[in-house]
């Protein structure tokens, strides 16, 4: 009797976990695709062509003059893994950042390197790009610029480094943005 009502436990509880395991929609996630990392970039930011036809197209406007599509040709190009094409899409982003594209401003910014021994030069310049889009009222810019005076030699850049660190991270906290509550 004992080694039964056991079993019917035990079934009684496979059955139930079954259950719930389709009613929270388990069964559609373990039956959907695999996403990869890069997949859900490219989802995320909408910005990555997916076809050659596409590629084409975006290549086009950028060679004609648009801004938004040199910022987006530069993402794309900047996440390829083939020999010049990182310098390609920094040639694309400076094109359109001296267009007055926000977007470009920020990745020039983010390519351009940032660390306690950087050249002063390249700090400066970092900086003034993601000034320039804090500026034009850019959260994300200002996150990141935030996170470039965190180094003590940046005093020499701006005044009260500890001060514009606080208001950069308060304005940001408080724009509703869910990134950065």
């Amino acid at each position: 009797m004992r080694a039964s009502s056991i079993f019917l436990t035990g079934v009684g509880l496979i059955c139930m976990s079954v259950v719930m395991f389709v009613l929270w929609g388990g069964l559609d996630r373990a039956l959907a695709p695999r996403v990869t990392m890069e997949d859900a970039r490219e989802a995320m930011t909408g910005r990555a062509p997916t076809s050659p036809q596409e590629y084409q197209t975006l290549e086009q406007a950028a060679e004609a003059g648009d801004p938004t599509a040199m910022n987006n040709l530069g993402v794309a190009l900047w996440r390829s893994r083939k020999p010049g094409d990182k310098e390609a899409a920094r040639a694309l982003f400076e094109k359109a950042a001296a267009a007055g594209d926000i977007p470009a401003r920020y990745n020039l910014a983010l390519m351009l390197p940032d660390r306690f021994d950087t050249d002063p030069e390249i700090i400066q310049r970092r900086l003034a790009l993601l000034r320039q889009n804090v500026d034009a009222g850019d959260i994300h810019s200002m996150v990141a610029l935030a996170e470039s005076l965190y180094y003590v030699n940046r005093d020499r850049f701006v005044d009260d480094r500890e001060g514009m660190i606080r208001r950069l991270l308060r304005t940001a906290a408080s724009s509703g943005d869910p990134d950065y509550l």
